[in-house]
């Protein structure tokens, strides 16, 4: 885990801070196989960091691809929103 970042942050400059990108190539390499994250369409695509598939000619495999991830990324959504409101109180300047 990172964070949090003080001010408004995008998450790219998050990720840049955190080094995860290093610390996945290390533990790519240590467990002898490709790891990434996966990022919304806000991110660019590199060898750590996967986005959806774009266009409007999609093949099968990458429509069932955006379809699967969009689901896990709801529910990890799901998650951080549930976080958020157990710790809503830590924001004062709203409540």
């Amino acid at each position: 885990m990172y964070g949090p970042c003080a001010g408004r942050r995008h998450d790219g400059f998050m990720l840049g801070e955190s080094n995860m990108r290093e610390r996945l190539r290390h533990l790519s390499d240590k467990w002898g196989r490709e790891m990434c994250f996966f990022g919304d369409k806000g991110y660019s695509p590199s060898e750590e960091i996967q986005v959806p598939y774009k266009g409007s000619h999609l093949t099968e495999e990458q429509r069932v691809f955006n379809n699967t991830m969009s689901q896990i990324r709801a529910t990890v959504e799901y998650g951080f929103m549930a976080i958020a409101l157990d710790f809503a109180i830590a924001n004062y300047e709203t409540n």
